[in-house]
């Protein structure tokens, strides 16, 4: 009877903790030209996934990271996160976030944070995994 009671006490508490699994949808791949304004676009997850956002990019037509005559720090964000950055001041390539970053259902917008962007045309890429929440 002991042992009974030990099982169900092991099965009720494992079944009413359990926040669901992952389960693979696809691969997520957001690229484009930035346009003359900060909000380049906006990616929406889909409700009942998440994201799994492991790297990302920017360059200019020359390839390399855009650089800028002023004091300003810019960067690449997808909603709050900060992914890619340049600082004028020392030239260095700023990498603030650890990724990945994990992006719950809702939209983000993709821009340069800290910027307002009226220039050039960039090209910008974000990669992840899209995972379906499976009760």
């Amino acid at each position: 009877m002991k042992y009974i009671y030990t099982f169900l006490f092991a099965a009720i508490s494992a079944t009413s903790f359990a926040q669901g699994n992952l389960q693979f949808n696809k691969v997520v791949n957001v690229s484009g030209v930035t346009p003359g304004g900060n909000v380049f676009t906006t990616v929406s997850v889909p409700v009942g996934k998440v994201w799994k956002i492991t790297s990302s990019s920017w360059m200019d037509s020359s390839g390399n990271i855009p650089n800028q005559s002023s004091s300003n720090i810019r960067a690449l964000c997808i909603g709050p996160y900060m992914l890619k950055g340049w600082h004028q001041y020392n030239g260095s390539t700023l990498d603030p976030v650890t990724f990945p970053i994990w992006l719950e259902e809702g939209d983000y917008d993709v821009k340069f944070c800290n910027y307002t962007y009226t220039i050039s045309n960039y090209t910008y890429a974000i990669s992840g995994i899209e995972f379906n929440i499976i009760p």
